[in-house]
């Protein structure tokens, strides 16, 4: 599936279409279900970024621990509501993602600190051109503030490369050479995640290749060829 975020959403609309169609009918009270078992949606989510083709484990594990707390609160095993936790648990998510991506715990990243390229911003922003002659791959984050990486300067290793990006309120863009096998998967909530890669020529078998997963909260990641 080259979109799991599209089928996810598919199937939560026809999960919930459904359960009202049954509530006319007096069969179930669609708005109980409704109102108990919503954070079942953003364990879904985060589910998805961990199984995904290209596994974001930070981001999916971020978003399955705030799912999962958002689901014990609903079922009032907790002394707080879901809604009282939404604001909190998105500082911690923001939080967590700052400490997992900066310590450098990432699947994305292989080898030596010269191999690798990473980014931070915090209000502020960043332009980064890589010029490794073997990227294994790095990590951006990017919290009020924007991040261009430009990867035309560097070829990834013979097995690929990869880059996790995380960004809240924030923006990322990664600029690649036309030629390269480019796999974007990630998590946008409330956010943008796009693939602006040119599809219409197919790379050749021994292509460079590199993977950009991650998660964008409230902001956006684009990756494409050109600088805008």
């Amino acid at each position: 599936m080259n979109n799991p975020g599209r089928l996810l959403l598919g199937i939560g609309l026809l999960a919930v279409g459904g359960l009202y169609l049954l509530d006319l009918g007096d069969i179930v009270n669609a708005g109980s279900i409704v109102s108990t078992w919503w954070p079942l949606a953003v364990i879904a989510f985060g589910v998805m970024a961990l199984v995904g083709p290209s596994r974001s484990m930070i981001g999916g594990s971020i978003i399955t621990f705030a799912g999962v707390l958002l689901l014990i609160a609903s079922l009032g095993l907790l002394p707080v509501s879901s809604g009282e936790l939404i604001f909190p648990l998105i500082l911690i998510s923001v939080g967590l993602g700052l400490l997992l991506i900066r310590s450098g715990i990432t699947t994305a990243g292989r080898g030596d600190a010269q191999s690798q390229v990473s980014g931070f911003t915090i209000f502020g922003g960043q332009n980064i051109v890589a010029r490794a002659s073997e990227l294994t791959g790095g990590a951006l984050t990017a919290i009020f503030g924007s991040i261009d990486l430009d990867l035309r300067s560097t070829t990834p290793v013979s097995d690929g490369a990869g880059i996790e990006v995380f960004t809240a309120f924030g923006s990322i863009s990664v600029i690649v050479p036309r030629g390269w096998s480019v796999t974007v998967s990630g998590m946008p909530l409330f956010a943008s995640f796009e693939d602006n890669v040119d599809r219409s020529i197919e790379p050749a078998p021994d292509a460079p290749r590199l993977i950009v997963s991650g998660v964008a909260l409230f902001g956006g990641v684009d990756v494409k060829h050109e600088s805008s």
